[in-house]
């Protein structure tokens, strides 16, 4: 008799401790590992799912089943495949076999979604292996942060930057009307080819809806060109002539004329001028003659 109460007393020590190393002392009680994992994934806000090798839901927060906007349960067992758009489902999935092939975690990867009911939002994803106890990968896991209103601020203020580029790109290259028929584009600051090609559209543009008859492109606000912008500067005054008017180019300095020299470019049938003031006033004589 003795010796069955030694057994269980025995037993009973046994299953304390077992229980003791599957708690954590949390003040004065025992609380069991398994229940902070459980408060975890009913309150944490950042998504987190467990998904297997066929990158299938095995355990998932609440938060993740509100995303998806289904109870818990009906998500277990089921892919992304089952819930979002096929192409932002294929590129989780092979995201998630190379993560298994190589053992190589996504870290903080910004990704756009498209949530069931249609909406478009933005996390932060991080992705891991999920090994078993031997170390071999048997599946995935991962948190996802919801960064949307993060990301929508961001890009309205890239478009605001834009625009304001957009808008001080049109200031630095104005296209002015100083006499009936006669537009002047005064350049001034440093000129690269994107702002070159802006000043030939908007002037092209001006030359045909204002029907000039002279366009006068004075560059004597910058010092220097590289071949690129010369050539384009060129190309503009010359397509100013196919359009219907004349093209003079005014205030070119010694480094500007040496690059177009050493460039080769055909300047046959482009005027021009030491200055602004000279172009004006070729422009004028000339009027005074046809009239």
């Amino acid at each position: 008799m003795k010796g069955k109460n030694n057994n269980k007393e025995e037993s009973i020590k046994r299953m304390k401790k077992i229980k003791e190393k599957e708690a954590i002392k949390f003040g004065e009680k025992l609380v069991p590992k398994s229940r902070f994992f459980e408060v975890l994934l009913e309150n944490i806000p950042d998504l987190i799912y467990f998904k297997d090798k066929e990158s299938r839901f095995v355990e998932i927060s609440r938060s993740k089943a509100d995303q998806v906007g289904l109870p818990k349960e009906k998500l277990i067992g089921k892919s992304d495949f089952d819930f979002y758009e096929s192409d932002e489902a294929k590129i989780r999935f092979e995201e998630e076999e190379k993560i298994m092939e190589t053992g190589t975690p996504v870290v903080n990867k910004e990704e756009k979604h498209t949530t069931p009911d249609g909406k478009e939002g933005w996390t932060s994803t991080t992705k891991l292996p999920f090994y078993d106890e031997r170390g071999e990968i048997i599946g995935t896991f991962g948190i996802s942060s919801d960064i949307t209103k993060r990301k929508i601020l961001e890009l309205e203020k890239e478009k605001k930057i834009e625009a304001q580029r957009e808008e001080l790109i049109e200031l630095s290259t104005p296209v002015i009307d100083v006499w009936e028929g006669v537009l002047t584009v005064p350049i001034l600051g440093s000129l690269d080819s994107e702002r070159a090609s802006r000043i030939s559209e908007a002037l092209l543009t001006q030359v045909v809806e204002k029907r000039a008859t002279s366009a006068i492109i004075d560059i004597s606000g910058i010092s220097a060109v590289d071949s690129a912008v010369a050539d384009r500067l060129i190309r503009t005054a010359k397509a100013v002539k196919l359009v219907g008017a004349e093209a003079i180019l005014t205030g070119v300095g010694v480094e500007i004329a040496q690059t177009i020299a050493d460039l080769g470019i055909d300047m046959a049938g482009l005027k021009t001028m030491s200055t602004l003031k000279d172009g004006l006033k070729y422009v004028i004589g000339r009027r005074k003659k046809i009239s």
